[in-house]
């Protein structure tokens, strides 16, 4: 993860440059990147390139051209996808979305790569095809990046586009826990929980879900709760697990009924 003092350097380097648009594809290029390598999720990519937008008084529209204008230089091809995909500052389009992550994969960007998998794997801009998500996923994840590697756990944990495989699953959500990727410390949570591709080991479950959980994944945070609600792999903690069921509650847009019941029966 790249501390602040290296995004600021990087940052302040670009001041040398002397075209307005390259400097500000430079620029956004940073964000996206930093974003990305801190494992942040879409939503909040797409926030922190709007709110450097704003910081810089540059309308989407312009944004994006800066970042089209800059199209023959391919290592812009997976942020101009994104741009596509999220329709920041042109109408969203999936197909060329696809186009542009397809560029990025096959110049070897492993994050494009994890992202053409997942155009394949949802069906955006192409026909839904698993063999090929699950062949993008892996080459993204061999080259060391926790998104592919989050999804290619995900693959063989399900048997999606390949065999279904609880080993190589657990290996790969380690993988990308081990670099901070909250999802892939939620699998592996999960894994150690159940057994689930290594020996049944509930402190070690209870560890990951809470390294999750406090990093801010949802279900990672649902998971801690139960498990201090009825004492898994931790100590009973019902002032603990209220907490956190509270976080889960106010972050989702239909609570679980029978956590809201529940809630509401300790306030008695």
């Amino acid at each position: 993860m790249e501390t602040l003092d290296s995004f600021r350097n990087k940052l302040n380097s670009i001041e040398e440059i002397d075209d307005y648009d390259e400097k500000m594809a430079q620029e956004i290029f940073i964000i996206f990147k930093n974003s990305n390598e801190n494992w942040e999720n879409d939503d909040v990519i797409v926030q922190n390139v709007k709110n450097w937008s704003k910081l810089k008084n540059i309308t989407h529209i312009n944004l994006f051209k800066c970042i089209k204008n800059q199209s023959t230089n391919k290592k812009y091809a997976c942020l101009l996808g994104f741009l596509y995909r999220w329709g920041i500052g042109i109408a969203s389009d999936q197909e060329k979305a696809f186009h542009w992550y397809k560029v990025s994969a096959e110049i070897g960007d492993s994050l494009g790569q994890n992202e053409l998998g997942s155009c394949y794997d949802y069906a955006d801009g192409v026909d839904m095809d698993m063999s090929k998500a699950f062949y993008w996923y892996h080459k993204s994840a061999l080259a060391g990046n926790a998104f592919g590697q989050h999804n290619i756990g995900l693959c063989f944990r399900l048997g999606i586009g390949t065999c279904q495989d609880d080993c190589q699953a657990f290996f790969w959500f380690q993988e990308a826990a081990k670099v901070g990727h909250r999802g892939g410390q939620t699998e592996l949570g999960q894994c150690y929980s159940n057994g689930y591709g290594v020996k049944q080991d509930l402190r070690k479950g209870y560890y990951w879900l809470c390294r999750a959980a406090t990093a801010g994944n949802t279900m990672a945070q649902s998971l801690v709760a139960d498990r201090q609600q009825y004492g898994l792999g931790t100590f009973r903690d019902i002032h603990e697990a209220i907490k956190w069921h509270r976080k889960v509650i106010q972050a989702m847009e239909q609570p679980e009924y029978p956590k809201l019941i529940w809630l509401f029966q300790q306030d008695l």
